[in-house]
């Protein structure tokens, strides 16, 4: 034991230090945390050879003194001040005083000459400690979570610190003199009160990483040219409106946080910051992704045009009412956003990215489309979702149709008064949204789509039977199949009442038909859960899914038929609890609301979409069990992306299909 040189005693609830300790004198490391002691023995002053002394959590009134260790850590002791005699152990090289009661340090701390790291974190500091500027070969020094009020001029003379950390204390002022820290790598004050910040930190040419988070800073400084080292700069949450040009001299930057700011601009000369990976001003940050979004921008800064590695440029809720023609200088770009903004016009040079996937103007000012879509739009063959809701558009230009992968074509809340009948050309198109515009009819080529997803609520549409938009998207494509003249201009030609009557007796008994089809499928799979048979025949010879009829005319239902009788089993059990959940008595537009709530509550992830877990979850929560399969089956053909998601406007209409049928 006495050659012992390393000993941990740590939660061992030793009520007294162990004196037999002075026996170890090779010991040179000895950890005695967590015990509820609350003063050390004699002994431990033997321990010539002692170098690390671990003192954390334990009841000490007193902390040791005059022994010759070089690194002591006494954290989470309640200490309410230090010793003078601190300064007698004049070879510690680290100290520790972490969450305890300290409101200052003793001024004979100033002996700790060979101090290099000192930690005095979630203390009662309101001063920054005297002390300090005689302990010049400080390198690392963290006070956060005090309530220090401001730095002393005489901080200058701490010209070997590195890393300094000051975070969550009352700071309002920054000295000249902070420019004396010429060694200085990081430096951390999030969460004080700064207004602005001294000129002289440009003179800081070792700076990595800078932090001024959650301060109340309006200006910055116009001397950050020398910064030539620094990698991370983090402003967010603070009054910024403007940033001086020279900071695209810092070449080396690649993480600049700018969320929270009223920012006006962008820095002039941006673009030669090559090794930008991560830009700010909003939540999410991804690598050759480009999130200016939440700022009053008026014009897309010519800076950004610089970056020509993005892949997404987001730029929503800005001022902006013009996008420079010089887009066209950023090939890379797949997703464009530029929702929430005053725009009018689009420049033809969007035309020319040819590798553009999405496109979102919602809710800026585009009134005519033919000016917006150019020509040039041909190029953007990968395009597949263009977003159009919340403008003024009056028609749609037919430069549309050149748009070959086109699946999703939304145009909510405009003012289309006609859909043209070359819209039945866009054969890839799966979704479209004409809700609120001012369509009084539907073109009898939509009919020629393969959709999944057509929205018409909110328009006077004033020529087809209530009973056929009740049948949603497939009801209405049915019947504009049906009713070749139905968007004939001339209202001679259209069906007369009779003809009218017929079409909607025939919807009934459509629905009726379904409706019996689901009862007797429900009956077919209670058989089969009940008998346990293998194969069971159905005198009224039921056809299920594909034609698979005996010779006799009977149906025989295999294993697999049996299997599709279970899944629509399960699909009218799921649409009975969702009916049940919803009540009866609801307007169309009232079941799109509560589904609309109801999609955001479910939606955990904040994702924009409801996956099969997030969908069978909720079903079980109304109390139907439905097997994953038969999810899937209940989603299919309602999902406008695909991948078995389900986006609001997808989930909406779903719910108003089901509570339409169930109704």
């Amino acid at each position: 034991m006495r050659s012992l040189r390393k000993l941990w005693l740590n939660d061992n609830k030793l009520v007294a230090c162990p004196t037999e300790l002075g026996s170890l004198t090779l010991l040179e490391m000895l950890s005695l945390s967590r015990n509820p002691f609350d003063e050390l023995c004699l002994g431990i002053g033997y321990l010539t050879k002692l170098k690390d002394l671990q003192l954390d959590q334990l009841n000490l009134k007193v902390p040791p003194r005059e022994i010759k260790i070089r690194s002591l850590e006494i954290r989470g002791n309640r200490l309410s001040r230090l010793p003078r005699t601190i300064g007698g152990l004049n070879l510690l090289s680290e100290l520790h005083l972490d969450d305890n009661e300290l409101r200052e340090l003793p001024q004979s701390a100033k002996n700790l000459q060979m101090l290099v790291a000192l930690h005095i974190n979630n203390n009662q500091l309101d001063i920054w400690p005297p002390c300090l500027q005689y302990l010049t070969s400080i390198t690392e020094l963290f006070m956060n979570r005090n309530t220090i009020e401001f730095v002393p001029p005489e901080c200058s003379t701490l010209v070997n610190l590195r890393h300094l950390e000051v975070s969550g204390n009352r700071i309002y002022d920054l000295p000249p003199q902070v420019g004396g820290w010429t060694s200085l790598t990081t430096l951390k004050m999030d969460s004080n009160r700064l207004p602005a910040l001294p000129e002289t930190l440009g003179q800081l040419s070792k700076v990595e990483s800078l932090s001024f988070a959650n301060n109340n800073i309006i200006t910055f400084p116009m001397e950050v040219g020398s910064w030539h080292n620094l990698r991370t700069l983090d402003l967010s949450k603070n009054d910024i409106r403007f940033l001086p040009s020279s900071i695209s001299n810092s070449t080396a930057m690649r993480q600049l946080f700018l969320e929270g700011n009223p920012l006006i601009q962008l820095p002039l000369g941006m673009g030669s910051m090559r090794g930008l990976r991560k830009l700010s001003s909003s939540q999410a940050v991804l690598s050759r992704r480009l999130d200016l979004s939440g700022f009053t921008i008026s014009v897309l800064p010519k800076e950004v045009i610089e970056l020509t590695s993005l892949t997404e440029l987001t730029m929503r809720d800005n001022n902006l009412k013009v996008v420079v023609s010089e887009i066209e200088q950023l090939p890379q770009l797949e997703l464009v956003d530029l929702s929430s903004n005053r725009i009018k016009m689009l420049p033809a040079t969007l035309g020319k990215l040819s590798r553009l996937r999405r496109l979102d103007v919602r809710r800026n000012r585009l009134k005519h489309l033919p000016a917006m879509i150019p020509r040039e739009i041909s190029f953007c063959t990968l395009l597949k979702d263009l977003q159009l809701d919340g403008n003024r558009i009056q028609e749609l230009p037919i430069e549309i149709t050149r748009l070959s992968s086109l699946a999703r074509l939304k145009l909510n809340d405009n003012c289309v008064s006609v859909v043209p009948e070359w819209i039945g050309r866009m054969s890839s198109l799966r979704h479209l949204s004409l809700g609120n515009n001012r369509l009084q009819h539907v073109p009898y080529s939509i009919s020629l789509l393969n959709l999944a997803v057509l929205t018409l609520d909110g328009n006077p549409l004033d020529s087809i039977e209530t009973g056929v938009l009740m049948g949603g998207a497939k009801g209405l494509l049915e019947h504009l199949r049906y009713n070749h003249n139905y968007d004939i201009a001339d209202r001679n030609l259209l069906p007369d009442v009779i003809e009218q009557r017929r079409q909607v007796e025939a919807y009934l008994t459509r629905t009726e038909k379904e409706l019996q089809e689901i009862e007797q499928s429900s009956l077919e799979a209670e058989l089969k859960v009940i008998g346990g048979l293998d194969q069971l025949e159905i005198a009224r010879n039921k056809r299920i899914g594909e034609d698979r009829t005996a010779t006799d005319g009977a149906v025989i239902l295999d294993q697999e038929m049996l299997d599709e009788v279970r899944i629509l089993a399960e699909r009218e059990r799921a649409g009975a609890v969702i009916f049940s959940f919803l009540g009866p008595g609801l307007t169309g537009n009232k079941v799109r609301m509560r589904a609309k709530t109801i999609f955001y509550e479910l939606d955990e992830d904040n994702s924009g979409t409801l996956d099969l877990s997030e969908f069978r979850k909720w079903l079980l929560s109304l109390g139907a069990d439905i097997s994953t399969r038969a999810i899937e089956s209940f989603m299919e053909g309602i999902g406008g992306e695909g991948g078995g998601e389900l986006e609001l406007e997808d989930f909406q209409q779903l719910v108003y299909l089901v509570y339409q049928v169930k109704s």
